[in-house]
């Protein structure tokens, strides 16, 4: 099963691990892709999706733009 991210969270240190080869690394360290609405790591072995990271919404973007300034 996938571990899913919010992009807040401190995804890119976390440690991943495939349960199919026992791969283990960071999500940038696995082979990643980027969508318009996410971005996963996938095992470099096995290509099996290992995190996804979700983009903040426009209005969670706004608002965190907001409590910024």
């Amino acid at each position: 099963m996938s571990r899913v991210f919010e992009y807040e969270e401190d995804w890119e240190k976390k440690n991943l691990v495939c349960a199919e080869c026992g791969w283990k690394g960071t999500f940038r360290e696995g082979d990643t892709e980027m969508y318009a609405e996410v971005m996963d790591s996938s095992c470099p072995t096995c290509d099996i999706i290992l995190a996804v990271v979700l983009y903040p919404t426009t209005a969670q973007a706004a608002a965190r733009q907001t409590h910024c300034h």
